[in-house]
């Protein structure tokens, strides 16, 4: 920070990383100021007439938005091809789009930081440059571009923070199995990597022990499998489970030549994008700046290649009459359905979750015959992409999911952070990813939190409680909010346990605000109230064509305290916002009777497996 004239213009890259480095820079020099905010508000205390607030959303309205979710979606969601040559085939079989998760958050950060700084340098044309650390950022498209205009860039040093004071969010390492059931018995065995002699140990049994039809199933949602297992058994079908993260189809170590063959795709594709330009948007080359990620891209397509040897000879072997899987978009869900299908084996999708991801344009297509949905989104998903009518069949709603985010242990209500006797408000903390460039952390994590300890402050009559989503998968978006919340210390704002169950919360709790969660949609179909906070005048992640989700969404800073003030202490405001509240749910849920089993049955038929 030396040498800094009275005459710099500098620009702070603004991350929750590094405010500490950024208030010392704002509260030393009186110069023109850029704030640009990532994923931190700069407090009022410290704004003043020398500074300038930015964010992506000054340069980057949300169609622009939407442009760069659905060119990203197009360039890499699918194979990559140049010149009519795929590099991202394998055998028969098309792998792109399973790599499409881990190309698709750095080239998402790429395009709105590179485009974002553009623009902010091009407005201010600062002479100094701190570049800041935190969600939403990436560090070197800021870096470069400071230098390609010639100025000055430093990087900030990040702020020292305590470890989680939590244990480790880790729900998911249950113990994975694979077995068969019957009508007869439960057979068990654990396989622990994939290996041929395990296999074919596992396919000698399977030979000696088969019926004539078998269902495959891969399915999270342990309620509705298990009332699915019971349908099929008493339909008198053998079925074979298993799940997406079964160390069956865990591939510890590359085979060498496959990972050298799509090391050299690499380079030849990488070498052709830039003599081609053919990653190149609105003048930005990706291929520069995804130069190494590419590279991992690779890699990794070259593990699911591992994969799609492995579970095809696993299906050469068993001969499924049908698979029934979850929707989960992508990544081993793809393979899965590509083989069952390249097989002729009929491939049935059952939406286990909501799916709020089908909304947007940065998913790639789907692979199945049939797709079972009970929300309107995911059969308009499924006829944007050119799915029969027939092939897209309609069950009862399901929401049941909720308890797979629980842990093992009970906690009283006061642990809970309830409070008996007083009205209690359930803040559900958002899961921001960088997967889709419509969403910023200063919408997702930043305002609302800001906002929710602003009305607890105001409402201290009311008991205030915070969950965190349990689909965050880093502890740092956690350390941070309970940085904020901690350093607020209200008597009537508590953190919920990160393992505790949402159930309890949906029993004790008089209603809920959110960014997005499908826990609220239970809220509200309990008649309790449900509020959306979305400030920033986007469409949001329930992106309605007619608009029915602004019946429940708060579109300001500060008006939901004077609204929690109306619907907990006036029945009348209460029963108009459970009005209001139906009607969105009617246009959000299909309220079909028929239930799961039925479907799935009508499917079976249809195919003569029963």
């Amino acid at each position: 920070m030396e040498n800094i004239s009275k005459d710099d213009v500098l620009i702070i890259v603004y991350g929750s990383d590094t405010i500490d480095s950024s208030h010392e820079i704002i509260q030393k020099y009186l110069n023109k100021i850029v704030v640009f905010e990532i994923d931190a508000r700069l407090p009022q205390h410290l704004k003043r007439a020398n500074i300038n607030i930015r964010t992506f959303e000054n340069y980057l309205p949300e169609s622009n938005l939407q442009n760069i979710n659905e060119y990203i979606t197009n360039t890499f969601g699918h194979d990559l091809v140049i010149n009519e040559i795929n590099y991202t085939r394998w055998n028969q079989f098309s792998v792109g789009s399973v790599g499409f998760k881990f190309i698709r958050k750095s080239s998402i950060l790429v395009l709105k930081n590179v485009l974002s700084a553009r623009a902010c340098i091009e407005e201010f044309n600062p002479t100094i440059m701190f570049i800041g650390s935190g969600l939403g950022m990436h560090l070197n498209s800021w870096n470069s571009e400071g230098q390609s205009y010639n100025i000055r860039t430093e990087l900030l040093n990040k702020d020292k923070t305590s470890s989680l004071d939590q244990k480790k969010w880790n729900l998911f390492k249950e113990k994975k199995s694979f077995f068969i059931l019957d009508t007869l018995k439960v057979i068990q065995r654990k396989i622990s990597i994939i290996k041929y002699k395990t296999l074919f140990f596992f396919f000698s049994y399977l030979n000696n022990h088969k019926q004539k039809r078998s269902v495959l199933i891969n399915y999270h949602d342990s309620k509705l499998r298990n009332d699915l297992i019971r349908y099929l058994i008493k339909k008198k079908l053998q079925i074979i489970k298993f799940e997406n993260y079964e160390p069956l189809f865990r591939i510890d170590k590359i085979n060498i030549d496959i990972k050298n063959y799509f090391l050299n795709n690499y380079s030849t594709y990488i070498e052709m994008a830039k003599k081609l330009k053919t990653l190149n948007y609105k003048n930005v080359d990706l291929s520069y700046y995804l130069e190494k990620d590419l590279k991992t891209y690779f890699i990794i397509l070259a593990r699911y290649a591992q994969l799609i040897d492995s579970f095809s000879l696993f299906i050469e072997k068993i001969k499924p009459s049908c698979f029934i899987t979850t929707s989960n978009v992508g990544y081993q869900t793809y393979i899965y359905n590509q083989v069952c299908k390249n097989y002729k084996i009929p491939v049935i999708v059952l939406h286990s979750q909501y799916n709020n991801a089908l909304f947007s344009k940065i998913v790639s297509r789907p692979i199945g015959d049939y797709f079972i949905c009970w929300a309107y989104h995911m059969v308009n998903y499924y006829k944007k992409h050119n799915v029969k009518n027939n092939n897209i069949l309609q069950m009862e709603m399901n929401l049941s999911n909720l308890q797979n985010y629980a842990g093992d242990k009970k906690y009283s209500k006061k642990e809970l952070g309830i409070v008996l006797g007083k009205k209690n408000v359930l803040l559900i903390g958002s899961r921001y990813t960088d997967t889709d460039a419509v969403d910023s952390p200063l919408d997702q994590v930043c305002d609302q939190t800001e906002d929710f300890i602003n009305t607890a402050k105001e409402m201290k009559d009311v008991n205030f409680i915070i969950k965190f989503h349990p689909g965050l998968d880093t502890s740092s978006i956690l350390q941070k909010q309970m940085k904020i919340i901690d350093d607020n210390r209200l008597h009537n704002l508590t953190k919920a346990p990160l393992d505790s169950n949402p159930y309890d919360y949906l029993e004790s709790c008089d209603g809920c605000v959110m960014y997005v969660s499908t826990l609220g949609f239970e809220f509200m179909l309990k008649n309790k109230f449900a509020f959306m906070l979305i400030y920033s005048g986007k469409k949001g992640s329930w992106p309605l064509e007619n608009n029915y989700d602004d019946l429940i969404k708060i579109k300001k800073m500060g008006d939901l305290t004077s609204i929690l003030k109306k619907i907990l202490f006036d029945k009348e405001e209460m029963l108009l916002t459970i009005k209001k509240q139906q009607k969105f749910l009617k246009e959000i849920f299909i309220f079909n009777k028929k239930s799961q089993n039925s479907v799935i049955g009508d499917i079976l038929s249809k195919e003569n497996i029963i």
